[in-house]
């Protein structure tokens, strides 16, 4: 297993995925957020974003690969705890720029563009 694709693991796992200070040290200045509207935002967008799923979703990471150990794509889904049968399959991309997180984009589709 390569040391990116442990910092992807680590960076989309249950226990760290809404506690900012314990990821700020893992990603870039640079650092972007897209979502699946395409609304671009920091990694404080970020962290607002992510913490909806502890209380309002649940989200499992089902696997995650990559072409090169640079551009990681997640697949996922997603239940809400609100509602019955509120659930969607997606993926999200993450690119590592020396040795940093640098961008996350999320899909709510099967389809990476």
């Amino acid at each position: 297993m390569s040391q990116n694709l442990r910092l992807v693991e680590y960076f989309l796992s249950d226990y760290y995925r809404c506690k900012k200070e314990l990821l700020a040290h893992i990603v870039s200045p640079t650092f972007a957020f897209i979502d699946s509207s395409e609304d671009v935002g920091d990694y404080d967008r970020f962290i607002e974003y992510t913490r909806m799923f502890p209380t309002k979703k649940k989200l499992v990471i089902k696997a995650i690969e990559s072409p090169d150990d640079i551009y990681f794509v997640a697949s996922y889904y997603t239940e809400s705890l609100d509602y019955f049968n509120d659930r969607y399959d997606g993926k999200v991309g993450v690119l590592i720029k020396e040795g940093l997180i640098d961008k996350i984009r999320i899909h709510k589709t099967e389809t990476i563009s």
